[in-house]
């Protein structure tokens, strides 16, 4: 077992490996000014398990877990659970949340044999800025995070005013195998018009189930064609890491890496990127977090201490805070001297409203060590994060700690605000240094002035849905 894990042993239940997961699932999809949405089941935030035992600081810190993953699609309907057999998990949750949930003490007392599942009690038992508990199920949950596989087409797509946007490609999914592209504009799901589908609330659910075998047609604009394209759903393995390149810029040498997510095989592929970008002689570095939804808080710390300065570790990254009854499983996540540790001279951040939980993490984290600006929109807002509990089947990701930084930063519900506001154009492929973003960072780590003026940040919490309303996920679909 790593430093920061922890599992709970009993006969219905067990804490999963993997230690703190930090993530989100974000319903962006049916959102006509600038939604976001995918096929795939994708991670939210997720913490320590229960009963950590106080655990000497982790090399690095442990990751955000996401959070759960809801189907884009119609679902399929289980098989309704006996009354006894729901009346027993209700209980449970009750009883887990009343000794782990990190507002515990705020909790509402409603009536439980009014419900008829799990599910909906959640709902009932959970604060107002909790947009993130969820049950999920467990194999599509271990699949993702610890196999870093998923089912779906592989598209990520925006929804802007009456059209429909491919943001991003997986590289091994059935839409890139077909071939489709980012910048393409989706007109047709199925033969009905984008428009439509976006005017009634239905673009997420035309991406369909998450099932293998389902079929999509696509019609498509290209350079000012229209193609068709059919892409059929399968199981696919994500690529944590979708593009790392260096480029050169009024005389210095700019990395660039694309980092997607903080699940398990993520962990060698940025070793590997960071391997090859130092390699080529970057000497500074912009890490494209804008389709991150979270991960695991383990990672996150990895990640940060490659990017931290010389003189990092040791030092506090994270601390990880559980609700009174449980202080004692407070865990501190310190720094540790890992490859391109002090190596990048400059740092700049590439955000949107889908970067969440461990990719906070990890910038709040970094934050009091060096200044990096932060090139894109708000982030989503998930201080926060999950000990999966693993019980029959389901995986329950309840909210039981907060994440703080070294100089006391926390509770970023709002989202943390980019210093340069810049809207993704969808019109260059990542890592193109003519793309809006990494142009803007490219500028910006040069001391050119932001293309667009910065915007205050919202007083209100983000806009994210609970979990149990959600239509789409941040992923892909």
């Amino acid at each position: 077992m790593r430093p920061g894990e922890s599992r709970r042993r009993g006969p219905a239940a067990r804490s999963l490996p993997g230690s703190l997961l930090v993530f989100t699932w974000i319903a962006l999809g049916a959102l006509t000014g600038c939604g976001g949405g995918s096929d795939a089941a994708a991670p939210v935030a997720v913490a320590p398990s229960p009963n950590p035992s106080p655990a000497p600081a982790p090399s690095p810190a442990p990751t955000p877990a996401p959070s759960p993953s809801p189907l884009p699609g119609p679902a399929p309907v289980p098989a309704p659970a006996s009354p006894g057999a729901a009346a027993a998990e209700i209980a449970y949750l009750d009883a887990y949340m009343r000794n782990w949930y990190l507002w515990r003490d705020r909790m509402p007392h409603p009536d439980l044999s009014q419900f008829s599942s799990a599910g909906t009690a959640l709902k009932a038992l959970t604060v107002s800025e909790d947009r993130f508990s969820y049950i999920d199920d467990a194999q599509t949950f271990n699949q993702f995070f610890d196999e870093g596989r998923t089912v779906g087409f592989g598209i990520g797509y925006t929804a802007r005013d009456t059209s429909v946007w491919i943001r991003l490609i997986q590289p091994q999914s059935p839409a890139a195998l077909a071939g489709l592209r980012r910048g393409d504009r989706i007109l047709a799901i199925n033969a009905v018009p984008s428009a439509t589908l976006i005017a009634e609330g239905r673009l997420d659910a035309a991406f369909g189930p998450i099932e293998i075998g389902y079929n999509g047609q696509f019609s498509i604009e290209r350079d000012g064609q229209v193609l068709e394209f059919r892409v059929i759903k399968q199981t696919y393995s994500l690529s944590s890491v979708l593009e790392a390149r260096v480029i050169e810029a009024n005389g210095r040498k700019i990395g660039y890496v694309n980092l997607y997510s903080f699940n398990s095989p993520a962990r060698s592929a940025w070793s590997s990127a960071i391997a090859a970008l130092l390699g080529a002689g970057a000497q500074d570095l912009v890490v494209d977090l804008r389709d991150n939804s979270g991960g695991l808080l383990a990672l996150a710390a990895d990640v940060a201490s490659s990017l931290a300065p010389a003189d990092a570790p040791g030092k506090l990254f994270l601390r990880s805070e559980y609700n009174s009854g449980h202080s004692g499983s407070d865990i501190q996540y310190r720094f540790a001297a890992l490859p391109g540790l002090g190596r990048f001279e400059r740092l700049a951040w590439l955000t949107s409203e889908r970067t969440c939980s461990a990719s906070e993490a990890l910038m709040i984290g970094l934050r009091p060590y060096r200044s990096s600006p932060v090139i894109g929109s708000t982030t989503c807002g998930k201080p926060v994060g999950f000990n999966p509990e693993q019980r029959e089947g389901k995986i329950y990701n309840i909210v039981t700690f907060r994440l703080i930084n070294s100089v006391g930063e926390t509770d970023y519900f709002n989202g943390l605000t980019p210093t340069c506001v810049v809207t993704d154009d969808f019109r260059k492929p990542l890592g193109d240094p003519a793309e809006s973003l990494f142009a803007a960072a490219i500028g910006a780590l040069n001391g050119q002035a932001c293309p667009n003026a910065p915007v205050p940040k919202a007083t209100t919490a983000r806009p994210v849905p609970s979990p149990w309303d959600l239509a789409a996920q941040i992923g892909v679909k």
